[in-house]
């Protein structure tokens, strides 16, 4: 599944490296390519998020590949460090609703700047999003089925004032008809909000039971990794980039391993950065990977 959600990212790597290349050269080894995906989307990598050092053993991997090809670095090694805030989800990914339980990353997902959140509550299907009674929804948890006001301005107006505001309740659970998409917050927004699939979604539901354990990391420490070949004109580059990081764990058991964002793009970089580091020509400008 890995390697087929990267398929396209790769064949465009080849395209794109088979303009950029002499005609005779072979940059792109396949073999070696798909152990490189393999390995930035193992479990080990954890999706090269900030949970259980994911993004840091990606990068301790990608040096470890640049020593290899013995690139040169403009530094003490090739980590350019730095540092910023996130929300993270650690432990505990619990969603229920009477005795169905959810599949986190399948069934929903978290809305990244969540907070966290433990307990039984009771549910209410709001089917007025403007004249409803605040009480009505107080520590409760609330569920908002998108599809019903998609239509209708004055609903949508309304749909849009609950995905900033809570209204006093426990949480708030939108239904959405097709794709989950999940991303990074470097805050908590004070309320918790989940991204649910409306096939899902139990009929006559009356509880819920919600553990979510979440941890805003402040100052977590990462890097990029920055190697390059020296060419004729040393100080003059060509840069190649991708990102390598990305999601990462959203409960201890679920992650998103990220072949196609962009483990696909950093495995073209890494062979582009190992062919010219391979070449016994001096390439004319300098190649910064």
């Amino acid at each position: 599944m890995k390697i087929k959600s990267a398929l396209l990212n790769i064949i465009f790597a080849l395209v794109f490296t088979c303009c950029l290349l002499p005609s005779k050269s072979s940059a792109q080894d396949s073999a070696y390519t798909r152990n490189i995906i393999n390995a930035l989307t193992s479990k080990y990598c954890g999706g090269r998020g900030y949970v259980n050092d994911g993004d840091q053993r990606a990068a301790f991997y990608i040096n470890s590949l640049f020593k290899e090809f013995k690139l040169h670095s403009f530094s003490d090694g090739y980590f350019q460090r730095f540092s910023f805030d996130v929300n993270t989800f650690p432990g505990a990914m619990k969603l229920q609703f009477d005795k169905r339980k959810l599949k986190p990353g399948i069934d929903f997902i978290v809305s990244p700047e969540s907070k966290g959140i433990k307990g039984r509550y009771k549910v209410i299907l709001l089917n007025d999003l403007i004249s409803f009674n605040s009480d009505s929804v107080k520590d409760k948890v609330v569920v908002i089925d998108k599809s019903r006001f998609k239509d209708d301005p004055v609903q949508s107006l309304g749909l849009k004032n609950w995905k900033q505001k809570s209204y006093g309740s426990a949480a708030v659970v939108f239904l959405e008809e097709k794709k989950l998409t999940w991303s990074v917050s470097s805050k908590i927004a004070g309320r918790t909000e989940i991204q649910m699939l409306r096939n899902a979604m139990p009929q006559n539901v009356n509880y819920c039971y919600l553990n979510i354990e979440q941890k805003l990391v402040e100052q977590h420490q990462t890097q990029n990794v920055i190697g390059y070949v020296k060419g004729q004109i040393a100080d003059s580059f060509i840069v190649l980039t991708a990102h390598y990081d990305h999601l990462g764990f959203m409960g201890s058991k679920t992650y998103f391993p990220g072949a196609n964002d962009n483990a696909s793009g950093t495995s073209m970089l890494i062979n582009l950065a190992r062919y010219y580091s391979e070449q016994k020509e001096t390439p004319k400008y300098s190649i910064r990977s």
